[in-house]
């Protein structure tokens, strides 16, 4: 499992707001078949909620910016979408001394 906290996420074509500073992604199993969970933290509840889960993702990264695309849950449940692929990028904090593998 990959832990990105901290992150600066941006969506494709602007799906959601950017994220500052507080997004987390969570990677699950192997590449191209991976599931990545974006979540933000809920405050009030003392949690984390989860924005959006990407199925089938691949992954790519160029410096501290790692980019995902995948199938949206997102895209398909709730909007209904005929092409559900949705890419985002999140750049952890300086240093991502948490970030783990």
């Amino acid at each position: 499992m990959l832990t990105l906290p901290n992150c600066h996420v941006e969506t494709q074509d602007g799906v959601f707001p950017d994220i500052d500073g507080d997004g987390r992604i969570a990677v699950f199993g192997e590449f191209p078949t991976a599931t990545v969970r974006l979540s933000i933290p809920d405050y009030e509840k003392k949690k984390f909620v989860i924005v959006d889960t990407l199925d089938n993702a691949t992954m790519q990264r160029k410096g501290d910016t790692w980019t995902f695309t995948g199938t949206s849950a997102h895209l398909t449940d709730a909007i209904g979408a005929a092409d559900p692929t949705l890419s985002f990028s999140a750049t952890p904090a300086p240093g991502c001394e948490a970030c783990r593998q």
